[in-house]
């Protein structure tokens, strides 16, 4: 299960180290004295086939890994219920007994803290800056972000936790056209032009935050295929065959499995410290049924099933981006929605907060030298307004009843003593009625 610590996820092809260094015993590396615990690969296969429920058709890539930032960092200002449920979202789970809960990984009562949320983050990004992002051959890079308008002010625990833990850039500028504008260049430049547009509508009036993550990675093959073997050839795709340019290494040592019902192949990048894992699904086979399966479990017996031999490898280029995905329906999926319709961001700022918005866009190219993708999450805050008074002005034509509703067990029945149309209330207005004629003083009243 280690090796799935230098994995990208597969199909979604995201940056996902550190998966498989939770053992099978259930302890957590970055909780020793027990508490919470971030089950991280979880989280990334259950993300991927959320998404992938909403879009079901065509290409798909996402990162699971820049959506767990950016959603654990606004986790961190989340109290209450909407911290249960973001944790819940993000696969939070008790490992041992603490504040009283016990050690089954039910939801308890308390949900972690912002400490103990930022915490395997922070180790996360730690990991990848030391091993793949130390490794010659490949480049990547993550940057978090804070985007504060000039009138809200965030609570300095949640911004200095963001600093330190998510190595966040907290900057206040005007949270329109031209801050927009700011914000899109600087997630651009994060991901050498391949995000060059993560925000594409006009803020709203009440944004007030805006939290943003990148991830950009440029891998070279340990052992790169060569272009003159590469060839044009049909791919078999579910709505017929489609022209594909494929690459070819002959007889070069590589991982390999068959299982039931697919195989696997296990490619390195340079300097082994991350991998292009490829499930190939049986001919025949239902691709969404498959990716339904796709679980944690799933890929730690796969990568344990694979062998070192000798074959011949042949993959097709391919180059796609999924754009302007929203994650507002894949978050309610994965439990987040008490978070969304009953927000609690008090961590966060005095005040009423919301989520207004959760996108994200990515992008992966793959050829005889290797990897490009880089992919953007971000998410808008809001600031919470009270309702205005419900008003009901009858400032035009409508219908009238005077009813008397007879009851009996099974139905309620109208009975309409006057129902009419109101057309112009100043026409045909009767006169002015008479008063009643009152008995003149000393008069006797008629006999009945």
């Amino acid at each position: 299960m280690k090796r799935l610590a230098l994995l990208l996820l597969p199909l979604a092809l995201a940056v996902a180290p550190a998966l498989a260094e939770i053992p099978a015993t259930n302890a957590h590396p970055h909780f020793h004295g027990g508490g919470w615990g971030w089950d991280g690969g979880a989280f990334f296969t259950d993300f991927y086939r959320a998404v992938a429920e909403e879009r079901p058709d065509g290409n798909l890539v996402v990162s699971p890994f820049s959506a767990a930032s950016v959603f654990g960092m606004l986790a961190t200002g989340a109290r209450g219920e909407s911290a249960d449920a973001l944790c819940k979202a993000l696969r939070f789970a008790r490992l041992q007994p603490c504040r009283g809960g016990d050690a089954s990984g039910a939801a308890a009562e308390t949900p972690p803290s912002p400490d103990e949320v930022a915490r395997p983050f922070r180790n996360l990004l730690s990991k990848l800056a030391e091993g793949p992002g130390k490794t010659e051959g490949i480049a990547l890079e993550t940057t978090a972000s804070l985007w504060t308008s000039p009138d809200f002010a965030p609570r300095t625990d949640f911004a200095k936790r963001a600093r330190r833990d998510f190595s966040a850039r907290v900057e206040s500028l005007p949270l329109d056209e031209s801050g927009r504008a700011a914000i899109n260049a600087t997630i651009a430049k994060a991901t050498h032009g391949l995000v060059p547009e993560l925000f594409t509508r006009p803020f709203g009036r009440d944004t007030v935050l805006v939290l943003a993550g990148t991830v950009y990675l440029k891998a070279a093959w340990e052992e790169a295929f060569d272009p003159a073997r590469s060839f044009d050839a049909p791919f078999h795709a579910p709505g017929g065959d489609r022209p594909a340019r494929f690459m070819t290494r002959a007889s070069a040592p590589c991982e390999i499995a068959d299982l039931d019902g697919f195989s696997a192949l296990l490619l390195p990048y340079a300097g082994g410290a991350l991998h292009l894992l490829v499930l190939l699904p049986d001919e025949g086979a239902d691709l969404r049924a498959f990716e339904r399966d796709l679980t944690l479990a799933r890929l730690g017996k796969t990568v344990s099933a694979l062998r070192k031999e000798k074959a011949t490898v042949v993959l097709p280029r391919f180059s796609f981006a999924t754009e302007e995905l929203d994650l507002l329906g894949p978050l309610r999926a994965l439990g987040a929605g008490p978070a969304l319709d009953a927000p609690d961001f008090s961590g966060i700022a005095a005040g009423s907060l919301s989520v207004g918005s959760a996108v994200q866009t990515a992008r992966i190219a793959v050829d005889e030298a290797g990897a490009e993708a880089a992919a953007a999450t971000g998410v808008t805050m809001l600031r919470s307004i009270a309702p205005r008074p419900r008003t009901f002005v009858a400032d035009r034509p409508f219908l009238f009843a005077v009813v008397r509703f007879e009851f009996d067990d099974r139905i309620h029945t109208p009975v309409c003593l006057f129902l009419g149309r109101v057309a112009d209330p100043a026409t045909n207005a009767p006169a002015e009625p008479k008063p009643h004629a009152e008995p003149a003083e000393g008069a006797k009243e008629p006999a009945p």
